[in-house]
């Protein structure tokens, strides 16, 4: 049996540039009925320093910390200090002193997000010769917002978000897909929340925390329920998302809860790494009906419209599920790594 719970990865507070408290922030979590949020604060744990991670009635507040020099931003969770970007020569370093320190890390909106007329600039990662990063952020819905942004579209998207969301950019899928055929590397969705006022219309905020916290969701998948000791609850968020037990969910159109994508006797599931010595059947399970994509290496291998996906996996490679409802992006898993034999 797999206990699931959903989250919201990367957002901000006003321990940096966000514009609610931590206090809202957990509020607002609560209201929208999520089990855990982690916090990734600019440059600074100092929300951890104060008391605020840990249980509030039923969720879970992690804290950790987007690293943040010009370019190059990088997502550390399960550190205990601040880690200031611009602190470090190169990415590489990031990379090795999260890792050194045994942190969950995972690279940050790697494409997209440059609209100067949100005063939004480019942070995309150029550095792809490194190999000790966790992680992925495949999709941010603040990045998919905001690629969209014109002076001329800004209006009717602060009215109508929904409309300008397309999903996970091309490169960061295909990247994904690239690294992956090499190592396992897990994804996570991102909401990267701010809720800051327009330049302009200063008594307007844009992508709220209330409205961001029901929208894209990283779900995990445990053996067990998520323990009341914060620091054993943290050890099985991080874990399964190191492991790759999780899934991508645009909630806000559809509730992605029941997802499941296994090997047909329930032992491997999406993020395992295993050799494949003899076919496998693949099972993919949907709460509703919907398109369903099945992708080896990137390449669509099988797709049907329904909730259920049955597959034989005869060739080594990476499995991932994309899945489509009425037409827009909806779930996103995690590969299941089926290795050659050497």
């Amino acid at each position: 049996m797999r206990y699931e719970y959903k989250g919201a990865i990367h957002l901000h507070s006003r321990y940096s540039d966000g514009s609610a408290s931590v206090k809202e922030i957990i509020t607002r979590a609560q209201d929208a009925a999520l089990d855990f949020v982690m916090l990734s604060d600019h440059n600074t744990v100092a929300a951890k320093r104060d008391g605020y991670e840990g249980w509030h009635g039923n969720m879970l507040l992690l804290v950790g910390n987007e690293i943040s020099p010009r370019t190059h931003h990088y997502l550390a969770f399960g550190i205990d200090e601040d880690l200031d970007g611009h602190d470090y020569a190169d990415p590489h370093d990031i990379v090795d002193d999260v890792a050194d320190r045994k942190a969950l890390g995972i690279i940050a909106h790697p494409f997209g997000g440059k609209s100067p007329y949100l005063r939004v600039l480019p942070r995309s990662w150029h550095t792809w010769d490194i190999d000790r990063y966790d992680g992925i952020e495949i999709w941010s819905y603040m990045i998919d917002w905001t690629d969209r942004v014109t002076p001329w579209t800004l209006f009717y998207y602060y009215l109508y978000p929904e409309r300008a969301i397309r999903g996970p950019h091309p490169e960061a899928l295909k990247k994904w897909d690239e690294v992956s055929q090499r190592r396992r590397v897990i994804g996570i969705g991102s909401i990267d929340a701010h809720g800051k006022r327009l330049p302009i219309f200063r008594f307007i905020k844009f992508l709220p925390y209330q409205y961001l916290f029901r929208t894209i969701r990283t779900h995990i998948l445990i053996s067990e329920p998520l323990s009341s000791d914060v620091k054993e609850a943290q050890w099985q968020i991080y874990t399964a998302i190191r492991q790759g037990h999780c899934f991508i969910g645009y909630d806000a159109i559809g509730d992605t809860t029941g997802f499941r994508f296994h090997t047909e006797d329930g032992e491997w599931q999406m993020g395992d790494e295993r050799v494949l010595s003899h076919p496998v059947e693949l099972q993919i399970r949907l709460p509703q009906s919907a398109e369903i994509y099945l992708r080896h290496n990137g390449t669509v291998c099988a797709s049907i419209r329904g909730k259920f996906l049955d597959y034989q996996a005869q060739l080594p490679g990476v499995y991932r599920i994309e899945a489509f409802l009425q037409e827009m992006p909806w779930i996103y898993s995690n590969p299941l790594f089926l290795r050659a034999e050497s």
